[in-house]
């Protein structure tokens, strides 16, 4: 199973966009409909499903738990999304340029982490998200501009001493909401 994955992140990263490219991944386990493009990026996960008219552009890293694209959505380019992490965008959601999706290994994290972009939904460019737990984004919303950073977990200390213990917390924002550059979401 492992070498499986393998030999079709390879591929993934290695061919150039074409309907053969497709055969291949499907006949290594992949679920891709029709008219996907999947660019030089190297994509690795348990289950691989693609819908209609997906994309996924050139120079990313994807590897995660679950990857689920819904018809019409895509992921430009130079995308970093890593970790133990559940990634589904809905119908013509997108992920944008340069992005990182991040999840440190388990032992540090603990149960079922999610990333859901809903309808229409977007992060633009340059956004940092820490998957510690789930992050959902509603229907037609927006991390626009760059540089907004979406955190999962942080850190009490106590009023002396060293002594601290984590906190983590999911973040879900509703339907139709714009959040501009440079914003720091908390848990």
């Amino acid at each position: 199973m492992h070498l499986k994955r393998k030999v079709s992140a390879t591929i993934s990263l290695l061919c150039p966009p074409m309907a053969f490219k497709n055969v291949l991944l499907r006949l290594l386990g992949w679920d891709i409909g029709r008219d996907c493009k999947i660019g030089f990026s190297w994509v690795e996960s348990s289950k691989i499903i693609l819908r209609d008219s997906v994309k996924i552009g050139h120079g990313n890293y994807i590897s995660c738990k679950t990857l689920v694209l819904r018809e019409g959505s895509y992921i430009q380019h130079f995308n970093q999304i890593k970790g133990d992490v559940w990634v589904f965008l809905q119908e013509s959601s997108a992920i944008g340029n340069f992005n990182r999706v991040i999840r440190a290994r388990r032992g540090v994290t603990w149960g079922r982490s999610v990333l859901r972009l809903g309808v229409f939904s977007k992060l633009t460019s340059r956004h940092l998200v820490d998957c510690t737990r789930s992050v959902r984004l509603g229907d037609y919303s927006t991390i626009a501009g760059v540089a907004s950073q979406i955190w999962t977990h942080g850190y009490l200390h106590a009023p002396t001493g060293l002594d601290r213990f984590r906190i983590d917390g999911s973040i879900r924002i509703g339907n139709t909401v714009y959040i501009g550059s440079a914003c720091v979401i908390n848990a």
